[in-house]
């Protein structure tokens, strides 16, 4: 059964709390991801983190990285001098900071207040203050009849297990020829779902982890259509396991640079859905 908005608004308070968690460890632990060291995570959500972690340092490898960048900043270029929003935003980041000076104006929606609090200090530092707001609640609530030219939402759309609400305050927020920009993960592949399946029920973060399903993809359609993107992890995903290991590392990394390379290339294909993570671009349906 789909959940309503007030379910999800109670579920977006505990995973405020997660976020804190994560926001803490990271003051820890600082310059690395506090997704690992999270206290709040449960061994299995932690070992799943240090996982996909090891696979991260393959794709940074791969050049996906950068070519995620590329698309990211093709996207600023063409709305420079608009109003933005970034829902998620966490402590800040790269993208976040460029997002502000990029901008005419900007606002950042983040669940965990400790984590906006630090990002607010980033800004300051910066002194970006004055056309840039970060506001500590849930998305779903936020208060605003202000109209964007760029939504960014990087792994944070499938955190909503009815996502309907979601793409359709989206769709009302963005100015007509405005666009939505967002990294997500995608569980289209049987065996992405598979694996996700028989690691779900161990996972602390279980009710707000919604990978894109067909039935996402449809609901995101009814809202948005898509301009723009490509994805990665179709073939090179369960390569990426054995990039860090001794001796196979020597055999699998060449076949995993070509398999990546091949699935960036291929960009906005009509299996896009099937990789495990996608990078895109919509505009809102006009009727």
């Amino acid at each position: 059964m789909a959940k309503s908005t007030d379910d999800m608004l109670s579920i977006n308070v505990e995973q405020a709390s997660f976020y804190d968690s994560i926001s803490e460890a990271e003051d820890r632990r600082a310059g690395t991801s506090g997704y690992s060291s999270n206290r709040s995570a449960n061994f299995f959500t932690r070992s799943w983190a240090a996982l996909r972690g090891r696979q991260k340092k393959a794709v940074l490898m791969s050049g996906v990285a950068d070519a995620e960048r590329v698309f990211q900043d093709k996207c600023l270029d063409t709305k420079r001098g608009g109003d933005f929003l970034e829902i998620g935003c966490f402590r800040g980041s790269k993208v976040g900071l460029k997002m502000i000076e990029a901008s005419s104006s900007y606002v950042g929606v983040e669940l965990s207040p400790k984590a906006a609090e630090v990002y607010r200090s980033k800004i300051a530092a910066a002194g970006l203050t004055f056309k840039a707001e970060v506001i500590a609640g849930d998305f779903l609530k936020l208060p605003t009849d202000k109209k964007f030219d760029l939504i960014y939402a990087h792994g944070v759309l499938h955190h909503f297990a009815n996502p309907e609400p979601v793409f359709e305050k989206i769709a009302s927020l963005l100015k007509p020829d405005g666009i939505l920009l967002f990294t997500e993960p995608s569980a289209r592949n049987p065996m992405f779902r598979m694996a996700r399946s028989l690691y779900r029920p161990f996972q602390s973060d279980k009710a707000w982890e919604w990978p894109f399903s067909k039935k996402t993809l449809e609901l995101l359609h009814k809202y948005l259509t898509p301009v723009d993107g490509f994805g990665w992890g179709k073939i090179s995903l369960p390569l990426s396991v054995f990039v860090g290991l001794p001796v196979l590392h020597h055999i699998v990394f060449p076949i995993y640079i070509r398999a990546i390379k091949h699935e960036v290339e291929s960009g906005w294909e009509r299996g896009v859905w099937n990789n495990s993570s996608v990078v895109a671009t919509y505009k809102r349906k006009h009727s």
